[in-house]
């Protein structure tokens, strides 16, 4: 209800912990917030949002799923000279609403080491979580031409998929990890024994 936000705050926090917590907005002002900023967000309802939002706990507030983020690096690799993001996601002189569309129209979602690329450069400085974040949405996104190829794309960074479990220890539990995509219907699963 309005001015009844519910605030959860730590007994065992300092007081300028509990004072941010307080100043930080919650999941639904932050929603209505996003739909001022972004026409996109105007099209979802509410439950819909984590859909296409990732929630930043740090600062309270709703930013774009990783997947332009991936759609924007494949766009950097091969155009040259763009001034502008609106430079970027032109193609053949129209300006395309996403960084996925503009990818699509360069034939670029059909390119397995498209995908391969948009997984390296995060690998080395990316928490494995969210690598495997990534590389989830890859797998949901990928097209049905490179998605016979996505187990090559996981044995080739299944190491930094798995570091933080390999670090733990417990590497002999995942010496068998393997992904399995039946084409028949297009199912993929990442397999832990």
């Amino acid at each position: 209800m309005p001015n009844e936000q519910t605030f959860i705050v730590d007994d065992d926090a300092e007081n300028a912990d509990s004072e941010a917590a307080l100043r930080k907005p919650t999941k639904l002002m932050a929603y209505f917030r996003l739909n001022q900023i972004d026409p996109d967000a105007r099209d979802l309802k509410y439950p819909e949002i984590p859909e296409h939002y990732v929630w930043e706990d740090r600062d309270g507030s709703w930013s774009p799923t990783d997947m332009e983020k991936i759609y924007l690096r494949m766009l950097l690799a091969h155009v040259a000279g763009s001034t502008s993001f609106e430079a970027l996601r032109t193609v053949n002189e129209t300006v395309c609403e996403t960084f996925q569309e503009a990818c699509r129209r360069m034939g670029l979602l059909e390119r397995v080491d498209e995908y391969d690329r948009c997984v390296i450069e995060p690998a080395n400085n990316a928490p494995p979580k969210r690598l495997r974040r990534l590389f989830a949405l890859i797998c949901l996104v990928a097209v049905d031409n490179a998605a016979l190829e996505l187990s090559q794309l996981w044995l080739n960074h299944r190491i930094a998929l798995m570091d933080d479990f390999l670090y733990a220890g417990n590497d002999e539990s995942f010496t068998g990890v393997k992904l399995s995509i039946n084409p028949s219907n297009k199912l993929k699963t990442l397999i832990i024994p």
